[in-house]
């Protein structure tokens, strides 16, 4: 057993014993591990020799490693870049999350990447004119996450080469002028989840994600700066997908509507945003009767859109009539056995009622009312906007099955 010198402080000491302990009670089974470096400043000789002492520990038994994440600051990143493919045979997934970009330039190059066994690769940091030099085996890959600035071009190489991903979240920082460069059809025959994400000074579609075909798509999230121009291009070739999550969602229904004519298999949909609850809901018959024929798309229509939809989750807020409300809470169509169409599992509403007069009595007996046929019902009305914004409470009715 090692033993560490005599002049780290016994908190640090002790942390070693566990880790020698853990190393030995596993035997020789694969090891999953997150190696963090955090040094404070006042100390940071001390911790890193320290720190040093335990990667000797973890180095002794690389060939166990299956599952690791590297959290990095400040400490040379030339012992584990060192390592081989060879030297990590049970390498499945490796999550690189780089503090200092001019330090993991030469981490990022090591062989390490080319282990055998490796199907899940995560670089959640900001990164450019990298990605394209790891030496990522991209095709034998099943999860793939990057955070990267580099030109649509490259990300589109990227994913072309990972055709075998079933899992790819891609976050991207634009801070260029628009790159509406055509990069043509990107086939992931195997994908099932889909995560899209932007941070971007300048808007701009997203062309990357038109320009994917993935048949298999289950799950999409996405945040409204990483929307595509054509959100109905990846709908169309996605006509399993079973669960769309929208970050900021355009404030247009005809919008999601549209889209939503492409996603017969729909179970789940949400809305996440606070945005309107902190600037102030429009609040008018005019903007009620959007509100109210949204919903209504979901239950009355005889094309009616997403009969599979279980899960109805709107943060972003719209006005509806109450008689609107209680017959989207009821889905009338199931109790006329319309076909196809699903009862509510789960409905989380921000809305404001039009007119304001509306009783809340009402809508604390609709809420009951569903929450007591199994319903998981979450319900936020706002007050009416007469009342300062800063004396207002938003009255909740929340009852969870």
């Amino acid at each position: 057993m090692r033993h560490f010198p005599e002049d780290i402080p016994k908190h640090i000491r002790r942390h070693h014993r566990l880790i020698n302990h853990w190393i030995q009670r596993s035997s020789g089974l694969p090891l999953s591990l997150s190696l963090t470096e955090g040094i404070p400043a006042s100390d940071k000789k001390i911790v890193a020799k320290a720190f040093d002492e335990i990667l000797d520990i973890l180095l002794d038994c690389c060939s166990r490693w299956r599952d690791v994440s590297f959290h990095f600051d400040s400490f040379s990143y030339s012992r584990i870049a060192a390592l081989t493919d060879a030297d990590v045979p049970l390498l499945s997934s490796i999550e690189i999350v780089e503090q200092s970009r001019a330090k993991s330039s030469q981490f990022l190059d090591s062989t390490i990447f080319r282990a055998p066994n490796l199907r899940k690769f995560s670089l959640p940091m900001p990164s450019r004119d990298v990605v394209a030099k790891i030496p990522v085996k991209w095709e034998k890959l099943s999860h793939l996450t990057l955070s990267i600035e580099d030109p649509v071009r490259i990300i589109a190489e990227v994913l072309r080469s990972s055709k075998n991903l079933s899992f790819c979240h891609i976050m991207t920082r634009v801070t260029q002028p628009a790159d509406t460069t055509y990069v043509g059809d990107i086939h992931l025959p195997l994908l099932r989840t889909l995560r899209m994400t932007r941070i971007t000074r300048n808007p701009c579609p997203n062309v990357i994600i038109q320009s994917i075909k993935a048949p298999l798509l289950e799950i999409l999230f996405i945040t409204e700066d990483a929307l595509p121009t054509d959100m109905k291009a990846l709908l169309t070739h996605s006509p399993l997908i079973q669960e769309i999550n929208l970050i900021h969602p355009p404030t247009t229904f005809e919008n999601v509507m549209e889209w939503l004519e492409h996603c017969p298999s729909l179970k789940a949909l949400r809305f996440e945003s606070a945005d309107h609850l902190l600037s102030g809901l429009p609040r008018c018959t005019a903007y009620a009767r959007l509100g109210d024929r949204f919903l209504c798309a979901f239950i009355l229509d005889n094309d009616r859109l997403c009969p599979a939809l279980e899960t109805f989750w709107d943060e972003d807020g719209m006005a509806v009539s109450l008689e609107t409300l209680e017959r989207f809470f009821a889905r009338e169509d199931v109790r006329l056995g319309a076909p196809g169409l699903q009862p509510w599992t789960k409905v989380k509403l921000t809305v404001a009622l039009i007119p304001s007069s509306e009783s809340r009595s009402a809508v604390d007996r609709l809420v009951l009312e569903q929450a007591a046929a199994g319903m998981e019902v979450d319900l936020l009305v706002l007050p009416p906007p007469t009342a300062s914004l800063k004396k207002r409470a938003h009255k909740r009715s929340s009852t969870r099955a």
